[in-house]
């Protein structure tokens, strides 16, 4: 058996590393716009040093890197090789001194305890099928007094809710099962749950906001083009060619009642989580 399908966590990393060329490249910058957003939440000062768990292409790395200057350490780290190597070509080219990534599973950090100031993880909570240990982990290499940032989904655009539930109705009409990509065997708790589960484990001053941006693509193109170059490329890919061609020609032909003067809008909305040791 490939060992992708056997082990969750090596289906996320080969998933991810086929993505990194294009990751947040095409169409709006989805997660350069939220990375922003909670490296302003963090309140980060200069000479702090950061951990970016799962820092994918480097949405926290580079906005902490420029919070932190010349005299701080951001370390990322992900599962994905292809990620980690594209992070370090643009932290060469960029000449940050200040900056690092890592090859690193985050469930089994590393890292001395109490190492960093700051521990970050945004839009990839839900990929730990260990939810407890990963975030002991965190709390672990946080020092006292330090701060935790993490995002959860807040819930879609209501206006493009039809699209998961296509999916949903071409896999069933198919009868094809489509392997979980996220390695969790139980769902990412609601946020109540999550922040009480937070507080057990001796993170405290739990406390969230709510963080909301409109992104607009200016064609269908653009926006089906998009969803290839992230998570919501699984299901896409893992259609046989026949049915992939009919969902995007019944997907274009529902577009086309949302198109605006200036292309098509798409809400995203997340919680950030702060909290402290």
């Amino acid at each position: 058996m490939n060992e992708s399908h056997a082990n969750p966590k090596a289906r996320v990393a080969d998933f991810y590393s086929r993505v990194a060329t294009t990751y947040d490249e095409i169409g709006p910058a989805v997660f350069a716009t939220f990375g922003q957003r909670v490296i302003e939440r963090a309140a980060i000062p200069p000479g702090a040093r950061v951990l970016d768990i799962a820092a994918g292409k480097g949405a926290n790395l580079f906005a902490a890197a420029e919070k932190v200057g010349p005299t701080g350490q951001v370390i990322g780290i992900d599962i994905a090789p292809a990620m980690v190597q594209q992070v370090q070509e643009s932290i060469r080219l960029r000449g940050l001194t200040q900056a690092a990534m890592q090859l690193m599973d985050a469930e089994q950090l590393t890292f001395a305890d109490a190492s960093f100031d700051y521990v970050l993880c945004n839009f990839a909570i839900f990929f730990f099928p260990h939810l407890q240990q990963a975030l002991t982990e965190f709390l672990r290499v946080l020092r006292p007094g330090g701060t935790f940032a993490v995002t959860l989904p807040g819930g879609g655009d209501p206006r493009w809710r039809w699209y998961n539930e296509m999916i949903g109705t071409y896999y069933q009409q198919e009868q094809i099962d489509l392997p979980p990509l996220l390695a969790n065997a139980q769902p990412l708790p609601d946020l109540g749950s999550f922040t009480q589960l937070m507080g057990q484990i001796g993170f405290t001053s739990v406390h969230h906001s709510v963080e909301e941006a409109e992104f607009v693509y200016a064609s269908e193109q653009e926006w089906w083009e998009a969803r290839w170059t992230h998570g919501e490329r699984y299901p896409l890919e893992n259609m046989p060619p026949l049915m992939l061609e009919r969902f995007k020609a019944e997907v274009f032909k529902r577009m086309a009642a949302l198109k605006q003067s200036d292309g098509y809008h798409e809400k995203w909305r997340i919680y950030c989580v702060l909290a402290h040791r």
